[in-house]
């Protein structure tokens, strides 16, 4: 990533000492900068054991044009959005769904209508046929790193149902509901599962990770392993709605901060 600070930008503030050298340069990142040496050494020496690579060009006795990169460091992950997809049988209306996630999982924020479960028989055999969906966002901000702990909610919430799904003679006994917690950012969307593939990270306890849409060119875009539903314009055009109010959020938690993932 680039950045260019014109000099009344980025020399004045420093010289007030305004803005922390530090805060100009986010690990990882190539920060391209015009500035007379003092500045530049004054940033250097900040750097300190974070500065990688230094390419400086003189442009006249006063002015140097720099490149700077600089070595990633641990920091707080963002706080991510949770949402959590449900499908569920003629046994349950939308109300007791609602009321279930919100008793286990805090006040909801946004919803997808439900609708009719129609991109895969899968779940039939132990739920019954006419399944519906839907999808919660939740008011909370969360730490990403806390996702298997979702998934181990959700399953726990699964389970503590009771079975025989929705009275249908054709069902085995089983679930009546599936939940199916992710956390969406400005980048991404990411699902927790229990089923092991090559492109899903392992997190803890049997469970996986997988980066399931990644936002591009003003979208939530799939990749070859997404989900139907999750391709579908109902869920995308959702997701972007979600995405605005999150993003929203995140402003408020620190106005001045360019948040991007």
């Amino acid at each position: 990533l680039h950045q260019t600070f014109p000099d009344q930008q980025l020399v004045k503030p420093l010289e007030r000492g305004v803005v922390h050298p530090k805060e100009l340069l986010e690990p990882g990142e190539v920060l391209v900068m015009y500035a007379p040496t003092p500045i530049l050494d004054c940033l250097c020496k900040e750097l300190g054991e974070r500065l990688l690579a230094f390419h400086c060009q003189p442009l006249s006795s006063k002015l140097q044009r720099v490149a700077i990169v600089a070595m990633g460091t641990s920091s707080p992950y963002q706080p991510h959005k949770l949402v959590i997809a449900c499908l569920y049988g003629a046994s349950r209306t939308f109300a007791d769904v609602r009321r279930l996630v919100e008793t286990r999982f805090g006040p909801v924020d946004d919803v997808l209508p439900a609708r009719e479960f129609t991109f895969s028989s899968y779940y039939e055999p132990e739920m019954g046929p006419g399944l519906m969906r839907t999808l919660f966002s939740f008011e909370s901000l969360v730490d990403p790193s806390t996702l298997a702990s979702y998934k181990q909610a959700a399953n726990s919430i699964e389970q503590e149902i009771p079975g025989s799904p929705g009275g249908h003679a054709d069902a085995q006994p089983g679930r009546t509901i599936n939940l199916d917690p992710g956390l969406l950012s400005l980048s991404r969307v990411i699902l927790a599962t229990t089923k092991a593939s090559a492109h899903r990270v392992p997190l803890r306890d049997g469970l996986f990770a997988e980066i399931t849409l990644i936002y591009r060119h003003g979208r939530y875009r799939p990749l070859e392993w997404t989900y139907p539903d999750y391709r579908s314009d109902a869920f995308v055009e959702w997701l972007a709605r979600v995405r605005a109010t999150y993003h929203e959020q995140l402003r408020r938690l620190d106005p001045a901060r360019p948040w991007r993932l």
